[in-house]
């Protein structure tokens, strides 16, 4: 009874023809809005500072073909997906002579990404889902696959938000000493990455005709051929950076330059911050 109720919202054919007879071309809209802010101080002819600000905003409405509640997307891209960015950098340069100049840059990222599924009312109890654990944000229908047939439901994945920060700081000085051009600096990053994706705790059935031989007899009646259901896939996962190089140009004759320098990299293990 409640798998016949879920066809009932299916559009009607537009044509004569037993099979493709529905064209459906929902509309999408993209919005992004953006602003950047910079600031420059000289203190001196020897000290000069900027400041970087730069923000962004993100909208993207991809609707599934068939009205609500059905949807029928078949990739978790067909959502509401909201995503914003935010960008700082401070720099600053200092002449300690005409032979030395330091260059000093910090720097922070964040990238944040949402998508959510159309229906926000939880449904799998009024069309017969019931034994799928309610929890909070799997609302709409699980992901429905009829063989032969247009797919159902909001895609699994759904809702799927993640993100990541980085933290960055590096210096560098440069020093030129008679027939030596000296280089010499160091990074440090702070890195996170951070999800909470539902991957299949939205469920997935699929119905192909294993029991009666037709895919949608057995939709009726309920028996999928197969079936998904897991939890919730979350993390917060973060390491860090750190570099140091030193580097020298050393002009030996008219004729001969040398290039020597040295470089360390380390990269900490990544940890999740919850363990």
């Amino acid at each position: 009874r409640r798998s016949s109720d879920l066809l009932q919202p299916l559009p009607l054919p537009e044509t004569s023809a037993t099979a493709n007879n529905y064209v459906a071309s929902p509309i999408t809209i993209l919005k992004r809005d953006q602003w950047d802010q910079r600031g420059d101080q000289n203190f001196s002819n020897y000290d000069k500072l900027f400041v970087r600000y730069s923000y962004y905003m993100y909208n993207y409405v991809n609707p599934g073909p068939l009205p609500a509640p059905l949807i029928g997307s078949t990739n978790f891209q067909q959502s509401n997906n909201d995503q914003s960015g935010h960008g700082a950098v401070l720099g600053e340069t200092h002449i300690f002579s005409a032979a030395i100049v330091n260059e000093f840059r910090t720097g922070y990222n964040r990238v944040s990404n949402s998508l959510v599924p159309f229906i926000t009312d939880n449904l799998f109890a009024k069309y017969g889902f019931g034994y799928v654990p309610p929890t909070p944000g799997l609302t709409g229908l699980p992901a429905i696959s009829i063989s032969g047939y247009s797919a159902l439901g909001e895609a699994t994945f759904l809702p799927d938000a993640k993100g990541s920060d980085t933290f960055q700081l590096s210096d560098g000085v440069t020093w030129n000493k008679g027939a030596h051009f000296i280089r010499a600096g160091g990074e440090y990053r702070w890195v996170r990455s951070r999800y909470h994706i539902w991957g299949n705790a939205r469920p997935s059935f699929t119905f192909n005709g294993a029991f009666s031989g037709n895919a949608v007899a057995d939709f009726l009646l309920g028996d999928p051929s197969s079936a998904a259901l897991s939890s919730v896939l979350i993390g917060d996962i973060r390491y860090k950076y750190y570099g140091g190089y030193l580097n020298d140009d050393w002009k030996v004759t008219p004729k001969l330059t040398l290039n020597l320098g040295v470089r360390y990299e380390y990269w900490t293990p990544a940890y999740e911050r919850n363990n």
